[in-house]
């Protein structure tokens, strides 16, 4: 008896185990999405970014041409 109650205590062990090694697995697919979110956003952040920065550009040497025929 003291086996077979050895045996359950192994079996609830490893079931608590599974479930946290589901759980585990879970947080990290969640993880890997919200990195995956935050690389496409901080890319199109970079895009914006480059495009304002050729339109100040833009700006400035459109702004200096108009400064020199005044």
């Amino acid at each position: 008896m003291v086996l077979a109650g050895e045996i359950e205590e192994l079996r609830t062990q490893l079931e608590a185990a599974e479930r946290a090694r589901k759980a585990a697995e879970n947080e990290l697919h969640e993880a890997s999405d919200r990195v995956g979110d935050l690389n496409n956003a901080n890319s199109s952040l970079a895009t914006q970014k480059r495009k304002l920065e050729n339109d100040v550009q833009a700006m400035q040497v459109g702004g200096g041409a108009f400064l020199l025929r005044v």
